[in-house]
């Protein structure tokens, strides 16, 4: 935990243009059949609430960028209580895992990428949250190449939870856990995928093994 808190830094963030908008505005000047094609499954720890699961900060974001100066931004979001725009919409909500998210398939410019930072943000009182200090950005690098849908996996991010001064629950960042998906998993995250792509070729990223304090990879 104290390694985490260490690579930590307390954001205060301003309006933008969102990472979303940018990434659609550089896909759309690619023809379909020559984008790359990224998919798996993203998943948040949350607070069980009845049939309900909490996500107890209103946006949790992982950041994947092109590793050759290039300026593609990429993310992977679950937003509950939007301010602008609109919520998530989950394929799964399991309180009794403490589990809820969705499976993707993003368009990408054909580049080499890598997952390195992470965002847990609040809208209330301005807006406010957590990210990382440059000095503690994680690598998972991946490919992606035209006319190819290349599977990520499963990257879910955890939180925290502690107490303060009075006992009350307070919540932290927590860490990012890979793990593979199974091929009925594999084939929901295909079905994201425009039905004019689904039969590009299939290629599973393996990650390799990273000792960054904040990525947990699971073999199984």
């Amino acid at each position: 935990m104290k390694q985490i808190l260490s690579i930590l830094v307390i954001l205060v963030l301003s309006g933008c243009v969102s990472t979303a908008e940018k990434m659609k505005s550089i896909v759309e000047n690619i023809p379909e059949q020559e984008r790359a094609y990224v998919l798996g499954k993203f998943s948040i720890q949350c607070r069980p609430s009845g049939n309900d699961c909490d996500q107890v900060f209103n946006s949790l974001s992982l950041f994947y960028r092109e590793t050759k100066g290039k300026d593609f931004p990429g993310t992977l979001n679950s937003t509950s209580g939007a301010m602008f725009g609109k919520d998530t919409t989950f394929d799964f909500i399991s309180p009794e895992d403490q589990e809820k998210g969705f499976y993707f398939c993003q368009a990408v410019p054909a580049s080499e990428y890598a997952f390195y930072t992470y965002r847990y943000y609040n809208f209330a009182n301005g807006g406010s949250g957590y990210s990382l200090n440059k000095e503690g950005f994680f690598d998972l690098p991946f490919t992606a190449n035209s006319k190819q849908l290349t599977l990520l996996g499963e990257l879910k991010l955890t939180t925290n939870k502690g107490e303060n001064l009075f006992g009350m629950d307070i919540y932290g960042p927590g860490q990012v856990i890979m793990k593979k998906i199974s091929d009925k998993e594999t084939a929901l995250a295909v079905k994201k995928c425009p039905s004019s792509v689904r039969d590009f070729k299939l290629v599973v990223t393996d990650f390799k093994a990273n000792d960054h304090p904040l990525i947990i990879r699971h073999s199984d």
